[in-house]
């Protein structure tokens, strides 16, 4: 390609950010601590491998206590306590200044196309004006002279692994996506829209792929146009994601939780957004808000996906996050992500609390997959180090780690909702593919209590409808099923709402 062509990002190019994580146990923002836990746990590990079920891998707690007790990988985590143990101050709370961004790839996983850049901490913002030009609009090439040569190079990389196309030739862009109060992107992604600004909620984007159905691929950043602020409920990797973060202008307002220490259950978000260049980073506290255009964001409790459902050791730490309300000029919606229950709160309580400060809102959306789990369980999940805080005595217990299809229809209720949108399971063959939600490959399946189809919240609102003499009552929430790629708009009394659908993306018949 010619130095004097504009160029943009192609739309089956992926990104991923590497961390250089230097801490000895391992820093929240990464897998280090999952395989710490793993090899310190190695005794429930091997029972679970060998096919035993829960109960009988747990059933001598006090035994397996004991042996574990003597193992030098767990002394390493921990020391013993009353309650079981006691998790030493150096794994709760690792020093974030030794785990910092150093890596950025760019690669087209259908092919053998990658090319991969360290970058000193410096570099990080110069390289995220770079890639924001790309994934948003074009890098000109008067922009193109102005990097640093490093980054020429790397931009000259790119060109030669056909990981870039020049902008005339790429398809269309849509230029802010369907006309839609609500464009759901998939899984924990959704985009809110008023007249003037672009919200985007746990923005998590995935590349093109021919493995994809004819016809339906996922939504691109260039599609839905570049959002004037990003709001991330808490930093699980499938919610706070930095690759995805690179690929908007620094200049976007970012909203996250406040995190008074990063500890091995929260990173300080704030802190990971500075050091990617981002330049207005708003931290909010349960109860505060922010407006940015004529949208205003409210943070709200974030109860559940902790390490139990009632207490655990070290309480003094959490997965800590933020449920969000946001209202535009003409509507409004709460994004309760993995949200549920635990030994601080209920969200159920908690929306019942906040329409009576604040109001009803029009739609909310809802996660529903449930994550019924025994502990030990957690050892084999993306959160393994879940289980160094979970006390014996509660090994035999099977825990509701976020809300069910039930509970979800329940927090809509008391919220006053009109519309439940189920959400943050997925939701097409791309998310499937990468471990998230039920499979919508042939044949399409779900695992019961763990990753539900969202048909199963229409079903539990169908089953809500109470039959006795002369009467019939059903639920006053409409359940709304929208498919990745698709969008919701309101009327100006949100009594009624229209799916609308996305020619490009147009959901086929998977199941």
């Amino acid at each position: 390609m010619s130095a004097d062509r504009s160029l943009r990002l192609r739309a089956d190019a992926a990104l991923n950010v590497g961390y250089e994580d230097r801490t000895p146990f391992g820093s929240p923002h990464g897998h280090g601590p999952e395989l710490s836990v793993r090899h310190a746990f190695a005794l429930l590990v091997d029972a679970l491998e060998a096919g035993h079920e829960p109960l009988t891998a747990t059933a001598d707690a006090a035994g397996l206590l004991h042996r574990l007790a003597q193992q030098p990988a767990f002394g390493a985590l921990s020391t013993p306590h009353p309650d079981g143990w006691q998790v030493r101050p150096e794994v709760l709370y690792p020093d974030p200044a030794r785990n910092r961004p150093g890596l950025l790839t760019v690669a087209r996983p259908d092919t053998d196309y990658v090319v991969r850049a360290r970058l000193p901490r410096a570099f990080w913002p110069d390289a995220h004006d770079l890639i924001a030009s790309l994934a948003c609009d074009a890098l000109h090439p008067d922009q193109r002279r102005r990097l640093r040569p490093e980054l020429q190079e790397f931009v000259a990389l790119m060109e030669r692994e056909q990981l870039l196309e020049p902008a005339e030739a790429a398809d269309a862009s849509r230029r802010g996506g369907p006309n839609a109060d609500f464009v759901f992107v998939g899984h924990n992604t959704v985009a809110v829209r008023s007249a003037t600004t672009v919200a985007l909620v746990d923005p998590l984007l995935v590349a093109r792929s021919i493995h994809n159905p004819p016809g339906y691929q996922p939504l691109q950043l260039r599609e839905l146009g570049p959002p004037d602020v990003v709001a991330i409920t808490h930093a699980h990797p499938d919610h706070f994601d930095p690759a995805s973060l690179l690929r908007m202008p620094r200049s976007t307002t970012l909203v996250v939780p406040w995190i008074e220490r990063e500890s091995l259950l929260s990173v300080d978000l704030a802190r990971r957004a500075r050091e990617l260049g981002f330049e207005d980073v708003r931290a909010l506290r349960w109860g505060e808000c922010c407006t940015v255009g004529d949208l205003r964001i409210t943070a709200y409790p974030f109860y559940g996906e902790q390490p139990t459902d009632s207490q655990w050791l070290h309480q003094e730490i959490r997965n800590q996050g933020c449920t969000y309300r946001i209202d535009t000029p003409s509507t409004s919606a709460v994004f309760l992500a993995d949200s549920g229950r635990d030994h601080l709160g209920d969200a159920r309580q908690m929306a019942l609390q906040a329409r009576r400060a604040d109001g009803p809102v029009d739609v909310v959306f809802g996660g529903y997959r449930g994550w019924l789990t025994y502990p030990v369980q957690l050892l084999a999940s993306s959160v393994a180090r879940y289980f160094l805080f979970v006390p014996p005595d509660l090994w035999q217990c099977r825990m509701t780690m976020m809300a069910t299809p039930d509970m979800a229809l329940d927090i809509a209720e008391r919220w006053g909702a009109k519309v439940l949108v189920p959400y943050a399971d997925g939701g097409a063959p791309w998310y499937s593919r990468l471990g998230l939600g039920p499979s919508y490959e042939d044949p399409a399946s779900e695992v019961p209590g763990f990753d539900l189809f969202p048909e199963r919240v229409l079903d539990a609102s169908r089953q809500r409808s109470a039959t006795g003499p002369g009467t019939a009552i059903g639920s006053p929430v409409s359940v709304v099923v929208l498919r990745p790629g698709q969008g919701l708009r309101c009327s100006e009394q949100t009594e009624v709402v229209e799916v609308v659908e996305v020619d490009e993306h147009r959901w086929p018949t998977l199941r």
